[in-house]
């Protein structure tokens, strides 16, 4: 009996020095499959299938279905709104081998809920935005790209601001800070427009 206690106690532990093994693919066009791939053992990882929602205001929906390891802390739904782009996250986590192989999460249809945050648009940051769903944070963020200094505004869900308010946004570093209250996240001039951090910042979001 000792023995096969040990035995399956050393299978545990070889299982969890190897890792968690996941179905990794993208696809622009629906649901998507692809090869298993070991997760790194470092941090705790969960097999996610996310969809990544892109709407342009005035304009048409992309979206991008991803399956992969990701960091257990990172299994978070969420949306970000900048005034003319808006991304949502939906994430379907679990923690078995290969276990999101399955469709992506349903897209939200999210309503206006009465919240509202500055937005920039072009150098002016005084717009004022109507949040929507669960955004229930106003966003900031400044930092330099590509060597000019950059300002983003917006509503968020609490979930895009978790980790700190120092992060690597993409090939953009600076500071992301949150907040709650009704355009509590200021109005003022920004030096350049910044629509074009969004990408950067849900490449980020997705596959870090």
């Amino acid at each position: 009996m000792l023995i096969e206690v040990i035995f399956v106690a050393m299978c545990l532990l070889v299982s969890q020095a190897k890792g968690l093994k996941c179905t990794t693919c993208a696809s622009a066009s629906g649901p998507c499959s692809g090869a298993s791939v070991q997760c790194p053992a470092s941090v705790t990882h969960s097999c996610a299938n996310i969809t990544a929602s892109t709407t342009v205001l005035g304009g048409s929906t992309s979206e991008v279905n991803v399956k992969s390891c990701v960091p257990s802390a990172e299994c978070r739904d969420g949306s970000m709104n900048l005034g003319l782009v808006r991304v949502r996250l939906s994430t379907l986590c679990c923690n078995k081998d290969n276990c999101n192989p399955g469709n992506p999460p349903a897209p939200v249809d999210d309503m206006a809920n009465g919240r509202q945050c500055f937005t920039c648009e072009l150098t002016d940051c005084s717009k004022m935005l109507q949040c929507a769903g669960d955004e229930d944070h106003c966003l900031s963020a400044t930092g330099v790209a590509n060597g000019q200094s950059t300002t983003i505004k917006g509503c968020a869900t609490q979930s895009m601001c978790l980790g700190g308010a120092s992060q690597s946004l993409g090939s953009v570093s600076g500071e992301l800070t949150c907040c709650q209250g009704n355009l509590c996240n200021g109005a003022w001039s920004a030096t350049h427009s910044v629509l074009f951090l969004l990408w950067p910042l849900g490449s980020v979001l997705l596959f870090h």
